[in-house]
């Protein structure tokens, strides 16, 4: 009877233990859209453009590089979108592991070299996180214009032989925008449309914007006498304009003596302020404003902004993506693999958690988007131990739409291969492709030398049987979690004054701006404020009037107070403030950043349990210095919790081995008839007081410490790398033994602690074996490829067990004899 009941809690332990494996790559998919939130697909939002170049001479800004959080992380925030390009963490503990196998090909050096925790992993300008996006409204018919200055005063000249081309002499400013086909050259009064790009020519081996020359077809021939210099630029409505180039410039930052493209804010806060388009030179009623600072350890404060210097109210959606890659290798995962969760697309909306991931967004039936419809609290990328998330601030979050997505990266040694021969044919140095030129820098700092194009070509042909290996899962996958917002409307800040003169005040990066349409220098706020006598704190009603009353010119103070009071109102649309937290998914940084992260920590049912026990570890940690011990230190002291029950567990195992004689009389005496002889048994039981299942009941107590303290070594980032002891084998505790000295361990001292478990009376002798060896032997599989941080927890409570055993085994032979 006892033993049946053993087998059962074994049972019970061995299911528990493989949930455990098939949990991390199960659990954490979530399901398909309910009907409790309005699911449907939104369409792709593709950006064109210079790619290669784009990427190769971007304006960074960084944001951290005066800040007090500097030794903490470095923010870098690139031109391109003002976006995040690099958020880089220093603590030691996280710090990227060299990862050289297997690297596609597209990974830049950056990517794959040993070093800081890298929490964007992306490198195209296109997929920077926190790219902010404007597109068209279905009902839209009038769409603001915006006219760009591709080039300014450009030195020109004829192309021989060619009549219809033009060659751009002078080397591309920061400030110059790459020609295109539709832009418009302004020769001697007239504007004459650019038909086609001929040529983007990169002087020698560069690739900076400062070697770029262009030579373009016009739709008709070039006029003479040519001047000597000519201006280019770009007509159309925004949303058209902000998709072939969405540079921004950085209003308030100064240049990084000796880092070309590189700057920092001029400011006393570390707040960067970008604009788009041009605030230098660009002309457009409708303005994009986005702003960053750093403002504690691993969190930023982020403001993204439309502004509307027009009289009618402008009409748009806009969306705010967060993108990433997700490694290959963390996908494919089994049974007997290390279980990393990987980089998942996730969302706090309605109330509610809602997490993808990539394998399962890019097989759907749906396409390879979810769309959650609700008040979203907070939307990122959610990986095992990091996160990448933009919280608003409003407690109950901001109605909109939440979009999870993702797509497979395809092979690309084939095409680099390609690539790289037709360059190499065409004699244009292949470097001067992106990807190649990644790919060169990275294979230069592993294989310690300068690699020539054969050995690259040699490579790109290994790479293509390597990604013909990993053909499940390519390269991996791009995923992406956006926020966003469908008709937003825009006040305009224009009015209209008695003289019938329209105006507006703008902002305070547009000061000396003339615009064509304007009567003369535009007027800022700041500069009408300062007149007014007021501040941006004190633009009510009450506090323009009263300014009103105390103004020496009343008709131009009326005239200035409703200049303010569309300004004032117009601020409360078109405004998106968020947080960003880009770091470790610590639980005390969660929880005080916003509540509701907290839900990215997946510590499943046992949280009740989990949760405590992350608390006691750190807790503990603090005082000891070490993970290792602190563990050892909860081994006990669950141990001492457990002691009431487990001593007298071990005390009736004990006594049940004391009535074997009188078992083996009852099995002789009711050989004929088994349920006679179940029944008396029961009936000697009752006699001497001890509970059959009394024996098995540590074990089911332990099995949910177990699965808490997985959980916990699971979702927290506390062990993350680290090692068991300073000198030890084992690096990272949340990872498995490497040398399997650990579960190998754990197996032997479960052979003693079964050796000193006395086995039930009267049980079959082939099944005592059994549960003698192959409960140790299957026990120790499973540990092999268990977090050694939990194999430490079993082993010290083994070797605890063991002693008590003894302890209990000695007492109970000295009081009988």
């Amino acid at each position: 009877m006892e033993r049946k009941g053993l087998v059962i809690v074994v049972i019970l332990l061995l299911s528990g233990f493989i949930f455990l494996w098939n949990h991390n790559s199960s659990a954490d998919k979530t399901l398909a859209p309910t009907d409790s939130k309005s699911a449907t697909t939104a369409k792709k939002v593709s950006h064109s453009g210079h790619g290669n170049l784009r990427w190769r001479n971007q304006s960074v800004v960084d944001l951290t590089a005066k800040s007090s959080v500097k030794d903490v992380f470095s923010v870098q925030v690139s031109a391109e979108g003002a976006a995040l390009k690099s958020v880089r963490l220093h603590d030691e503990q996280y710090r990227h592991k060299k990862r050289t196998e297997n690297a596609p090909a597209f990974l830049p050096k950056a990517l794959v070299e040993a070093g800081d925790y890298e929490v964007v992993n992306v490198h195209k300008v296109s997929q920077y996180p926190f790219r902010f996006i404007v597109e068209k409204p279905d009902s839209s018919k009038n769409l603001p214009e915006v006219i760009r200055v591709v080039r300014k005063a450009a030195r020109v000249e004829p192309v021989s032989g060619q009549p219809n081309q033009l060659r751009f002499s002078d080397s591309m400013n920061l400030d110059d925008l790459y020609l295109r086909k539709g832009d418009l050259v302004q020769i001697n009064g007239a504007e004459i449309s650019v038909s086609s790009v001929v040529n983007t020519e990169k002087m020698s081996s560069g690739t900076a914007r400062t070697e770029v020359r262009q030579i373009v077809a016009l739709s008709q021939p070039v006029p003479t006498p040519l001047p000597a210099t000519v201006d280019a630029i770009r007509k159309g409505d925004i949303y058209t304009q902000y998709e072939a180039d969405m540079r921004y410039v950085c209003v308030d930052c100064v240049a990084v003596d000796g880092s070309p493209g590189m700057y920092h804010p001029n400011n006393a806060n570390g707040k960067a302020t970008f604009v788009w388009p041009n605030p230098k030179r660009d002309e457009s009623d409708i303005w994009i404003e986005r702003t960053w600072m750093a403002v504690s350890d691993y969190r930023l404060q982020h403001t993204s902004r439309i502004i509307n210097l027009g009289s009618d109210s402008f009409k748009t959606n806009s969306s705010i993506q967060v993108s990433g890659w997700v490694d290959p290798s963390s996908v494919d995962v089994s049974m007997f693999t290390p279980q990393n969760k990987p980089l998942t697309p996730a969302c706090f909306i309605g109330g509610e958690f809602e997490e993808e991931m990539a394998q399962e967004l890019d097989q759907s039936e749906e396409e390879n988007e979810f769309r959650f419809n609700g008040s979203v609290e907070w939307f990122g990328l959610n990986a095992q131990y990091f996160l990448l998330a933009g919280i608003f601030s409003n407690e109950e979050g901001i109605t909109g739409n939440c979009d999870l997505w993702a797509d497979d990266v395809g092979p690309v040694a084939t095409s680099l291969l390609n690539k790289l021969n037709d360059l190499d044919n065409r004699g244009v140095d292949p470097v001067s492709n992106w990807h190649i030129a990644n790919l060169r820098d990275r294979l230069a700092a592993e294989w310690g030398q300068e690699p020539t194009i054969d050995s690259i070509r040699t490579w790109l042909k290994e790479e293509q049987l390597r990604e013909a290996e990993r053909a499940d899962f390519g390269n991996g996958y791009i995923v992406r979690s956006a926020f966003g917002r469908s008709s937003i409307q825009v006040a305009g800040r224009a009015v209209t004054l008695n003289s019938q003169e329209t105006v507006s005040c703008a902002p305070s990066w547009l000061s000396g701006r003339t615009m064509s349409t304007g009567k003369g220098p535009v007027l800022t706020c700041d500069d009408v404020m300062k007149e007014m006598n007021v501040d941006a704190m004190h633009l009510d009603e009450g506090s323009l009037s009263r300014a009103v009353g105390n103004a020496t010119d009343p008709q131009r103070a009326k005239d200035l107070k409703k200049v303010l009071g569309a300004y004032r109102d117009a601020n409360k649309t078109g405004t998106l403030s968020m947080k960003v937290l880009a770091g470790p998914k610590d639980l005390q940084l969660l929880e005080e950043t916003t509540p509701t992260l907290a839900s990215s920590l997946d510590f499943w049912f046992v949280g009740f349990i989990a949760q405590p026990m992350l608390s006691f570890l750190r807790f503990t940690h603090r005082f000891v210095g070490s993970w290792a011990f602190a563990i050892i230190i909860l081994t006990i002291l669950v141990k001492l919790m457990l002691l009431p029950l487990t001593q007298k567990s071990f005390t009736q195992m004990q006594r049940m081995q004391q009535l074997k004689p009188e078992m083996d009389a009852l099995r002789k005496k009711y050989k004929d008839d088994k349920q006679k002889q179940q029944v008396e048994t029961m009936n000697l039981y009752k006699r001497h007081r001890i509970n059959p299942l009394g024996g098995c009941l540590p074990m089911v107590f332990q099995m949910p410490v177990y699965i808490a303290l997985y959980r916990t070594i699971y979702s927290s980032v506390d062990l993350y790398q680290q090692p068991l002891f300073s000198a030890a084998w084992i690096p990272d505790m949340t990872q498995p033994d490497p040398l399997f000295i650990l579960p190998i361990a754990l197996a032997l001292f479960m052979v003693v602690q079964q050796m000193l478990s006395p086995m039930g009376a009267g049980g079959d002798e082939m099944q005592q074996k059994i549960m003698k060896w192959m409960m140790p032997i299957m026990f120790g599989g499973f540990m092999l490829f268990l977090p050694s941080g939990l194999v430490l927890y079993i082993f010290i409570n083994t070797f605890l067990t063991i002693i008590q055993q003894y302890v209990i085994r000695r007492k109970m032979k000295t009081s009988s004899s």
